[in-house]
């Protein structure tokens, strides 16, 4: 009777080193799994932004540092920092950048992908610095929660209109709280931003019709000049123009 007990002992103690054995087994395999997406994906990041030695070693570091920071694994991260090179940024602007875009994505429920083309975008459309997205991100999640449009739709306005707003003198933040103005009557995304483009193109180069109008209003296009009246001003005194014409028409 002693053997088969001893024996049933023995094998319940094997069955428990084999279980730990193949736990152990399956964390250290997990551990070279997320090891070598992260290095590959660390390797795509240096074939898109043409970057190597140091330069990449400092990004990795950043990625790792993120990953542990903010909800996103350092895998994640960069994959963030994969798509801004797609977009043109360089080494210390993806560094400078990428929290801010993990912190757009993760608030906005949005993914990498989009975070990155809007914080990019809106930089490149305003002609801004990296170091601005704490600024941009910063300003679309206001105007998000305050107005009815989201970070997706400000992202398509931006890039529809933010270009030709840089060039006209408006600001981001004009520019993002006047697009928040359109959404509440229901006139979001590229529609706001293609709006606001053909309206600020007319103001920059008047087509004959334009002028037409604008002598009409009895307004001279000096008056109109965005960049030295300021944009708001402009817009009060045609708004003040149309009334008064209406007026003397009564």
């Amino acid at each position: 009777m002693p053997g088969p007990s001893v024996s049933a002992n023995v094998l319940f103690k094997t069955a428990l080193q084999g279980a730990a054995i193949k736990e152990l087994l399956d964390g250290v395999g997990a551990i070279i799994s997320i090891t070598a997406d992260f290095s590959e994906q660390m390797s795509r990041v240096q074939a898109v932004s043409q970057t190597a030695g140091d330069e990449l070693v400092k990004l990795s570091k950043r990625a790792r540092e993120l990953g542990a920071s903010t909800r996103f694994t350092a895998t994640e991260a960069g994959k963030g920092m994969e798509e801004l090179a797609r977009l043109g940024f360089d080494v210390q602007e993806i560094y400078s950048s990428i929290e801010d875009t993990l912190n757009l994505a993760a608030s906005s429920a949005i993914g990498l992908g989009d975070a990155a083309r809007i914080t990019a975008g809106s930089i490149n459309s305003f002609k801004l610095e990296a170091s601005d997205a704490t600024r941009i991100v910063d300003l679309l999640a206001t105007v998000a929660a305050n107005s009815g449009t989201n970070v997706l739709a400000l992202g398509e306005s931006i890039q529809e209109g933010g270009a030709i707003a840089n060039t006209a003198g408006v600001s981001v933040e004009e520019f993002a709280g006047f697009v928040g103005v359109l959404a509440d009557s229901m006139i979001l995304g590229t529609k706001a931003g293609t709006g606001w483009r053909q309206f600020l193109i007319q103001l920059l180069a008047p087509t004959d019709k334009a002028k037409a109008a604008l002598k009409t209003l009895q307004v001279r296009e000096d008056q109109v000049k965005v960049a030295s009246q300021g944009l708001l001003p402009v817009l009060q005194m045609l708004r003040e123009a149309v009334a008064n014409m209406s007026s003397n028409r009564e």
